[in-house]
């Protein structure tokens, strides 16, 4: 939408805020999502969040502009349909591996399923006249550098936001703070802000940092906010800290990607690129969630729920490695978009 009606700057602008709002709204549902828990129960959050989607669907009914005057094209339900079962099964074998077992029948054949389903996928979008995705988007460096940041990216982010709140709940013999649910989610506040407040940086740093460097320094600030979370992770300023400025670095990636994608494909392929781009950013969230998980349980004792100081500190180095592989690969990726399209460099 942002591209049919807007160009230029604006258009710019005003997709990099609709991708900061997504992340900082992550930040702002922890805390809902604790006190509905503690008031109305798990399920009591959920039943929150599908009036909320409810309310989202008839917004956007009554909001979003008709879109007949645009070329028809067929929707491509066999690529959508393979789409979403090969991502269902990897998300779920994801998410579902640590209490079955990685090793497991059922883990393994989700897995399995979910590549072979994938490569099928691959081979059907690379024949079909009118795709779900055109992968030929990927042969574009800044496509290519905006999908493989926002993976990283969302493995480090919720990396970073799985560790603080299992840590804020932990007792205080374990080495955690001790507090309810309710506290944990509020430390996800500090994250939402540093996003809201990421463009103002961004503006500010453009006299005398260039596009091409964002990313790059956007990394740099996320190392800075993991090294921040591993030193002074055990006291509620040191989290208001870390979040804070991981909130700043997330801003950046997160309003930064997009800029990429739109500047870089034709504008009947945006929002298909940018779709995709969304899948890589919740892939991550997966991945990141689920190496939380792995690490704190290799470093829990038998026979205890909670895992050790150690363990916090390991995933949090872990989030910091991640972290500046974004801020290298990142860097390394020299051809970023001025004017040229995805339209001009197919045709080339």
């Amino acid at each position: 939408m942002a591209g049919d009606l807007f160009s230029g700057e604006r258009r710019t602008r005003t997709v990099a805020t609709l991708s900061i709002v997504n992340a900082a709204g992550v930040g702002l549902g922890y805390p809902l999502t604790g006190a509905l828990a503690q008031l109305a129960g798990i399920s009591g959050a959920y039943w929150f969040g599908a009036a909320a989607a409810l309310i989202a669907l008839a917004a956007a009914w009554a909001v979003v502009p008709s879109t007949r005057s645009r070329p028809h094209k067929p929707i491509d339900l066999r690529g959508a349909l393979l789409f979403a079962l090969s991502m269902t099964a990897l998300l779920v074998a994801a998410s579902e591996g640590e209490g079955w077992g990685w090793r497991s029948r059922r883990t393994m054949t989700l897995t399995a399923l979910a590549l072979v389903i994938g490569a099928f996928w691959v081979c059907l979008e690379s024949r079909t006249r009118h795709p779900l995705v055109d992968l030929r988007q990927l042969r574009l460096p800044p496509v290519l550098t905006a999908h493989a940041t926002v993976l990283l990216g969302g493995i480090g982010m919720y990396l970073l936001l799985s560790l603080s709140t299992r840590l804020v709940q932990a007792p205080v013999s374990s080495g955690g703070l001790g507090k309810p649910a309710t506290v944990a989610g509020l430390m996800m506040v500090p994250q939402s802000i540093g996003s809201f407040t990421a463009p103002c940086f961004t503006r500010r740093a453009s006299a005398f940092l260039p596009r091409r460097l964002r990313l790059p320094a956007a990394g740099l600030v996320m190392m800075l906010a993991m090294g921040l979370f591993t030193l002074w992770s055990h006291s509620i300023p040191g989290l208001v800290a870390a979040m804070l400025l991981a909130g700043i670095g997330i801003g950046v990636v997160f309003s930064t990607v997009p800029s990429l994608i739109v500047d870089s494909v034709d504008s009947d392929q945006r929002g298909s690129a940018l779709g995709f781009n969304q899948i890589f950013r919740y892939v991550g969230y997966s991945i990141g969630s689920v190496l939380t998980s792995i690490i704190l349980t290799a470093h829990t004792p038998i026979g205890s729920p909670y895992p050790t100081s150690s363990g916090y500190g390991v995933a949090a180095l872990a989030g910091l490695a991640i972290w500046g592989v974004v801020a290298i690969t990142s860097a390394a990726a020299r051809s970023w978009p001025s004017t040229t399209s995805y339209e001009g460099q197919n045709s080339a």
